[in-house]
């Protein structure tokens, strides 16, 4: 008798143990709505991050959508934005307020940032600027929702080397973070961060996740070693198809909470793969690390969300009116020059503006 309770013991002990293990096993994600997701997100969170830094247009049709929902001003007060140059807040400000700016002087948020080719030469980033004015008009001054521009200020003027220029990239995510943490954690308001993908994960891949030297910093460790959280949405596509291929017949954009799922307990390198990964001697020193030594971790201690890109987004087209200017196209073959990117990136400003370049020369 005793034997035969013994073993109902243990069964019934397997059958909980079963039970548990099936409990823990990764659930699927499951797809929402980005404007509800990103909404939502706020509720818990002082700050949630949105790729798209870098010049897209479903991606910037997709803030647009956001900016323009009638619950965007009650859940967000500071839109900060990859694709505008600090010196110019005060502009920005004036500009978002209502003020008249003249062409000539509001492009130069985005187009004296610290990149120095065309990224930001599109009419995406003047038509955020545009449509935060239209929805400030709408709101009394207390509820008005502010852009804070987290590109470092550089100044062109200045930038004769290589070297200058650089001084002012290592800062890019450092005084993002910075800024976060004084205009929009410190104040108690709520910001949505649009920026590149990169910037995002809480550990960069490309050193390894070794976060012991400041170059390796993103904005979001940054910001969470002081203590603060993150909401970190980051953006894939054809990745996390292969981790989950039901994920094809999502719609385009659909944000989905990672933790225990299938997604979550991925590794990041499946969603953000590299071909090298190096540890970090000094400035301007890196030395590749084998691919036998390179390091695993969770996609859910990396980034909280997905938003699934589809098929990607499409860059825009530069402004129309840009390549008529010849001080345009020289001033953006001179910063290509004294950065010292690729003579190739000189070609494709000539090829983007199609000839006209050549007559004008």
């Amino acid at each position: 008798m005793t034997a035969r309770v013994g073993l109902c013991c243990i069964a019934s002990l397997l059958v909980q143990l079963s039970l548990v293990a099936q409990d823990a096993a990764p659930r699927k994600a499951v797809p929402l709505d980005p404007v509800e997701a990103i909404l939502d997100a706020f509720k818990s969170n002082q700050v949630v991050t949105l790729p798209g830094g870098h010049a897209g247009n479903e991606l910037h049709a997709l803030l647009l959508r956001l900016i323009r929902d009638r619950r965007f001003p009650a859940a967000v007060n500071d839109l900060v934005v990859e694709f505008g140059n600090a010196r110019y807040q005060d502009l920005i400000d004036r500009f978002v307020r209502g003020e008249e700016i003249a062409n000539g002087t509001l492009k130069r948020v985005w187009q004296d940032t610290t990149v120095p080719g065309t990224t930001h030469d599109n009419p995406l980033a003047e038509a955020v600027f545009r449509a935060v004015r239209e929805l400030n008009a709408s709101l009394p001054p207390e509820r008005r929702v502010r852009v804070l521009l987290a590109d470092p200020p550089i100044d062109w003027d200045h930038i004769r080397r290589k070297e200058d220029h650089r001084w002012w990239v290592v800062q890019r995510s450092p005084y993002a973070a910075d800024l976060i943490r004084r205009e929009v954690i410190a104040r108690q308001r709520r910001g949505l961060v649009v920026y590149g993908n990169g910037h995002f994960p809480r550990r960069e891949i490309l050193t390894n996740y070794d976060a012991s030297d400041y170059q390796s910093q993103t904005i979001t460790s940054w910001i969470e070693a002081a203590g603060q959280k993150v909401f970190v949405i980051f953006g894939d596509g054809a990745s996390i198809e292969a981790l989950q291929p039901e994920i094809k017949a999502w719609p385009q954009f659909s944000v989905t909470v990672v933790k225990g799922t299938v997604l979550g307990a991925a590794d990041f390198g499946a969603i953000n793969p590299v071909e090298t990964r190096y540890a970090i001697l000094g400035p301007e020193k890196f030395q590749p690390i084998p691919r036998d030594q390179w390091r695993t971790r969770r996609v859910e201690d990396q980034v909280d969300a997905i938003i699934y890109l589809g098929k990607g987004s499409t860059q825009a087209a530069l402004s129309p009116t840009l390549c008529e200017d010849p001080n345009y196209v020289a001033m953006r073959l001179n910063r290509i020059a004294v950065t010292g990117l690729p003579a190739a990136e000189g070609d494709r400003v000539k090829r983007l503006c199609g000839g006209k370049v050549h007559a004008e020369q």
